[in-house]
């Protein structure tokens, strides 16, 4: 089964030290390799053998403390042990792909269901080899310009090492000229960064656009990326402008004739000494140059929305019959001019795309209008105009991080309307692209992406009437996170003075917690997200402790506790006999300060060995082996912060003696076998009979495992004759005797 990571892994508090002088016997297991190479995204196998040294059945687990796998695999999840029994458990561990190279601690807890046997502690190292990473984007990849195109390259370290990359660019064609803000960075492991490509070229008179590919090299430490961009360059005379100027030449030629034309029309006659027609009906309209007895109007046009004036709006002046007299176009600064116009009543309308078409004043068709009275004394002025546009749109696409698509919330608000008008929001789709439709135009309007975990994008679009713009791409970097909690003591008391440590990559950030106010407590702020950090913990009298945690984009992880053990060293040694044979099952008590630790040595694998761990530091401890049979020997150890582990080795010396001896015939000196030899100190007694073969050992005995004093020596053959004999043994030795049965020993 697999169990998936947690952000606060946080080991076992253990359980309280043993009462002084209670033994505790603690469970016998250790790794068949301390040390795995794991290279990011590959699994690691860790074997962790075990021995049951209690004595009952215990179902045992094991736990990886100090590490974050992403996920782990144990095989089998118990390990149910009969006393003495041994077995191994296999754990299988997958870490994130983007671990940091290097050196990482951990160790395995290897816990019993019991609870009589005080969990082992497996100190592990994994050390990651380098794998180093980019991937290259770019943005837009087709970009649509006239003489130059600029494009964003987006490089991101995806290994787990930094990176010294070099960025090239090159057309396929040469004829560009191509500019990097920088050819050479360097990444941090996650971190990413965006350079800018400029494409130049002059641009052709006309003619369909011309695309360009543009390649994008990046290399540098084991890796290469590669990409394409496509710069479409439109021509300086497109389709639409040689349309427009051909349009604009035949109303140039139009007016020319119009202008000829009613210049030749009203032209007068040379004087005739007659009277002519007109002089009995005077002169009518019909009769008079608009260019010397016309007037003039004037006024602005301003929008609806903001009253900011509105340029390249057509103005035009109809006469009473509906014909089109005059026209213009606002500047600018929306005002406008028509001049040459008749003294009568005219119909102005105006109108612009994306704009309502009205006549003044504000109506809806030429019947509506109010006709403005044209003076030719002096200029009709002052005519403003307030033109309502057509509702418009804005949309855009937006991203945010690299994995999985992110909701983005874009909010629109009108930052210029005379009426102030509510926001309007809506969210992205999975690419990111997003669109709000009827929004008052025109307007300038701020628009706001937002994202959990990320920082706020704004960005500033004026919209015109009727307009439906796209704005540019917008990328919203991730906000900075932070860490926080508490480290306590086994009692569950607050620890002040502890120096924590926050690293991923190059970025370090360190704080202390607090001796005084909230003692114990820690924050690590403005942490750059989103990545994996590894928290160290380290106090005076107090063993180190490391946390890894993952933090997501503009994530803040709170109330992380952190339980510090007190500082421990490690007996490690091995016990012989007076050969230098290892000997198993020897009891090794640890003690001193208090302190009271005990183990036995292997009987299996490395006979003779010990380990005993979690001894305080400092102190000085006596190292004591005991076994059946042999004397007892103690050897002095000493520990500190500085040598945390220290080796005791000592030499067992047998601890009781033995009696060995010949009986022979008094008369003829004959060794005399099937005796009946009896040896007792007074209290116990123990038998044995003489050898009757083979020839070299007849008349021989021996009794061994006897404790040191005096002990009497009895002889009795077979036709009941006796001799006894006084004989010391003494621990270690073997006492010689010599019985005469017929005589005096």
């Amino acid at each position: 089964m697999t169990e998936p990571s947690r952000l606060d892994v946080q080991g076992p508090a253990g359980p309280p030290p043993p009462p002084p002088g209670v033994i505790e016997p603690r469970i016998r297991a250790d790794l068949a390799q301390s040390t795995l190479v794991v290279p990011p995204g590959e699994a690691a196998e860790a074997v962790v053998r075990v021995t049951n040294n209690s004595e009952v059945i215990e179902r045992i687990k094991v736990r990886l403390l100090g590490l974050i796998a992403e996920s782990s695999r144990v095989s089998p999840r118990e390990l149910t042990l009969f006393p003495g029994e041994s077995g191994e458990i296999t754990v299988e561990l997958h870490f994130h792909d983007r671990l940091p190279r290097g050196t990482h601690q951990g160790m395995f807890s290897v816990v019993g269901s019991s609870g009589s046997l005080v969990p082992a502690e497996l100190p592990l190292t994994i050390e990651v080899p380098p794998s180093p990473g980019v991937r290259l984007a770019a943005e837009p990849p087709v970009r649509t310009a006239g003489k130059k195109a600029r494009f964003d390259l987006d490089l991101v370290n995806t290994g787990n090492t930094p990176l010294d990359l070099q960025v090239r660019a090159a057309d396929a064609d040469r004829v560009l000229s191509l500019q990097l803000a920088t050819t050479k960075l360097g990444l941090a492991v996650e971190q990413s960064e965006t350079v800018a490509l400029v494409a130049r070229k002059r641009r052709h008179w006309t003619g369909a656009p011309i695309e360009h590919i543009i390649t994008i090299d990046v290399e540098g430490d084991d890796v290469a990326e590669s990409t394409e961009v496509r710069f479409r360059q439109k021509a300086r005379l497109t389709a639409g402008v040689i349309t427009l100027l051909t349009l604009a030449l035949i109303l140039t030629l139009w007016a020319l004739a119009m202008y000829y034309g009613v210049q030749f029309a009203l032209d007068p006659a040379d004087p005739q000494k007659i009277v002519p027609a007109s002089f009995s009906t005077g002169v009518g309209l019909a009769d008079l140059d608009p260019a010397t007895a016309g007037g003039a109007v004037s006024g602005a046009v301003l929008a609806s929305t903001t009253a900011q004036p509105v340029a390249r709006v057509i103005v035009e002046a109809f006469d009473q019959r509906g014909n089109l007299v005059a026209a213009t176009a606002t500047g600018e600064d929306g005002a406008f001019e028509l001049d040459s116009l008749l003294p009568v009543r005219h119909r102005l309308r105006i109108r612009a795309p994306g704009f309502v078409e009205q006549w003044w004043q504000g109506a809806a068709d030429a019947q509506s209008a109010t006709p403005v009275l044209v003076s030719a004394a002096e200029p009709t002025e002052g005519l403003n105009v307030l033109l309502v546009g057509n509702p418009g749109a804005l949309g855009g696409q937006v991203i945010a991080g690299d994995g999985d698509p992110v909701p983005i919330t874009v909010e629109v608000v009108a930052l210029d309307l005379l009426e102030g008008s509510g926001a309007r929001t809506t969210v992205s789709n999975e690419q990111g692209i997003w669109r709000i439709d009827g929004l008052v135009a025109p307007a300038t309007y701020r628009v706001t992406y937002r994202a959990p975990g990320y920082a706020p994008v704004e960005l500033t679009q004026p919209l015109g009437g009727g307009q439906e713009l796209v704005v540019n791409t917008a990328r919203l970097p991730a906000a900075d996170g932070a860490i926080s909690g508490f480290v306590l003591d086994r009692a569950g008391d607050p620890v002040g003075g502890v120096a924590v440590t926050a690293q991923s990559g190059d970025l370090v950030v360190e704080a202390t917690t607090p001796t005084a106010g909230l003692v114990g407590s820690f924050t690590l702020p403005d942490l750059t997200t989103p990545g994996t950090y590894l928290l160290s913990f380290a106090a005076e009298g107090f063993a180190p402790e490391t946390r890894a945690v993952r933090l997501g984009p503009g994530e803040t992880v709170e109330g992380i506790e952190v339980v510090l053990s007190p500082a421990l060293g490690i007996v490690t040694g091995r016990a012989l006999d007076s050969d230098g044979v290892p000997l198993g099952a020897v009891r090794v008590t640890v003690s001193g300060g208090g302190t009271l630790l005990a183990t036995e040595t292997l009987t299996s694998g490395d006979v003779g060995s010990f380990r005993v761990a979690g001894v305080p530091l400092p102190g000085v401890y006596a190292v004591t082996f005991e076994a059946e049979g042999y004397r007892s020997e103690t050897v002095q150890v000493s520990l500190s912060k500085l040598s945390p582990e220290a080796r005791a080795e000592a030499r067992l010396q047998p601890a009781l003696g033995a009696i060995a001896g010949l009986v022979v015939d008094d008369a003829t000196g004959q060794p005399v076998g099937a005796v009946r030899i009896e040896v007792s100190d007074g209290s116990i007694t123990r038998t044995t009979t003489t050898a009757s073969a083979p020839a070299s050992a007849t008349g021989r005995f021996q009794i061994g495992q006897l404790q040191p004093g005096s002990y009497t020596i009895t002889a009795t053959a077979s036709d009941g004759s006796t001799v006894t004999v006084l004989r010391t043994v003494r621990a270690g030795e073997t006492a010689e005797v010599e019985l005469r049965l017929g005589g005096s020993p």
